[in-house]
């Protein structure tokens, strides 16, 4: 019942800025307006009942540091903070916080997924380890590194066929993973059938293509699930793209580290872009992961000390 209170008060919290979108004539479509809206900034938060804390104390405010990675899913936000070591999970419904697992990894690279199940998943791409963990922090499972061939650098869900997608750090290639960590197939690695990148910087798994970002080329690369590629964008409009997600409508969000600006390409054409969020200190600073769920894009500033939520409008009709 706590679960569904806590959805409840989302949802509603969603309704009723959809309800204002539309009394205000869907402002996201008129001529010049964008359809980002900022919505909300993490900073801080009330922490919970702390499991790992060494002694019980007295319910306290914490606050990110140097967030690097961002997952959500629903009222659940999952944060890494790489210069506290710890994963921490915001409820939005309750406005609380909590430290849910340790992290001893590299904060470089690091990456973080959340899946429908409610469990999350870590990447640590200096030991080449994958971290399954229960909503509360308790270690289900981990991914051999031996189990395949390269060094994972990339971990992203796959919401069409299920499981997540790891791309290769060593050789181009994608793995598809299940959900219990089994390999469900490859992408590239192979001599004959080589994927037509020279290196896997970020990737974002759409209904029926992957997006590629290769950053020596400063573009997006679109695969066919069998690798062909179905086009490329961004070349002139992207500079140093750092993060890359994909939302409902097949919208293409990209970081470019360049601006510090989120930017929307919407079958390979820049339509608009967001550089700033609800909160201080004002325009992003260091955007290093983009997260979408639902109508809501969070942005991983690491620099700025916190996670911007921007609603994104449907788009125009």
């Amino acid at each position: 019942m706590g679960t569904s209170r806590r959805a409840g008060l989302g949802s509603l919290l969603l309704m009723l800025l959809a309800c204002a979108r539309t009394l205000a004539g869907e402002p996201g479509c008129a001529a010049g307006a964008s359809p980002f809206t900022p919505w909300r900034t993490l900073t801080h938060g009330l922490v919970q009942d702390d499991p790992l804390a060494a002694t019980r104390t007295r319910r306290q405010s914490l606050r990110l540091v140097a967030p690097v990675a961002v997952a959500a899913r629903g009222n659940d936000v999952y944060v890494l903070d790489a210069m506290q070591n710890v994963v921490l999970r915001f409820d939005l419904g309750l406005g609380t916080l909590a430290r849910i697992a340790a992290w001893r990894g590299s904060a470089l690279g690091a990456e973080l997924l959340a899946a429908r199940d409610l469990t999350f998943t870590l990447l640590d791409p200096r030991s080449g380890t994958i971290t399954q963990y229960t909503r509360e922090g308790a270690l289900l499972r981990q991914l051999d590194p031996s189990a395949w061939p390269g060094r994972p650098t990339t971990l992203v869900p796959d919401e069409a066929q299920g499981g997540y997608l790891v791309a290769d750090g060593l050789a181009p290639q994608i793995v598809a993973f299940d959900g219990l960590g089994a390999v469900r197939g490859t992408l590239g690695g192979d001599a004959a059938a080589p994927l037509p990148v020279q290196r896997i910087d970020a990737l974002a798994a759409g209904r029926d293509r992957l997006y590629v970002v290769d950053r020596s080329s400063h573009e997006v690369i679109v695969l066919a699930r069998d690798g062909a590629v179905l086009g490329r964008f961004g070349g002139a409009d992207l500079k140093m793209p750092t993060a890359i997600a994909v939302d409902g409508y097949e919208r293409v969000l990209v970081a470019d580290g360049f601006d510090n600006r989120v930017k929307l390409f919407v079958g390979g054409t820049l339509t608009a872009a967001a550089e700033r969020g609800a909160g201080a200190p004002g325009r992003f600073r260091e955007v290093r992961d983009l997260w979408v769920d639902g109508a809501l894009v969070y942005v991983c500033d690491t620099l700025g000390a916190r996670v911007e939520i921007l609603h994104l409008d449907p788009p125009c009709r």
